[in-house]
């Protein structure tokens, strides 16, 4: 039976900084929606990136500014998620689907994923010696 697939949250954060998601050896996460509210009083802005590769950055006014991101991008087994907000009270979400990698889908991704930009995992070897 093939894997499926099912919905999370990678990213939750209301405080200033970074923070980060490594998809785990042997999934993929698809990042479908980027959800912003900012309840503080000061301006913001925030960046979200994808294996090294912005996905969104946004400026937000003061009290209650929001936007909403529906995309589809990918990120392979290592790759990192990150969000970057600069003032507390700027609410975000990042969610999408996290798949488990088939030895199928595998062989056909796409060659970017075996060259990521960012792989803090080191990937085990699937040849054997």
């Amino acid at each position: 039976m093939p894997a499926r697939p099912y919905t999370e949250t990678f990213l939750r954060s209301y405080a200033p900084g970074a923070t980060s998601y490594v998809v785990p050896f042997g999934y993929r996460a698809v990042v479908t929606h980027v959800n912003f509210v900012n309840l503080g009083g000061a301006g913001a802005d925030a960046l979200v990136t994808v294996a090294g590769v912005h996905v969104m950055y946004a400026i937000f006014p003061a009290n209650n500014a929001t936007q909403a991101l529906a995309t589809k991008v990918v990120a392979y087994e290592g790759q990192t998620i990150r969000l970057s907000i600069t003032v507390a009270g700027l609410n975000c979400t990042v969610s999408g689907y996290l798949f488990a990698e088939t030895d199928a889908a595998r062989e056909l991704r796409s060659p970017e994923a075996d060259n990521p930009r960012d792989d803090p995992v080191a990937r085990p070897s699937s040849s054997s010696a």
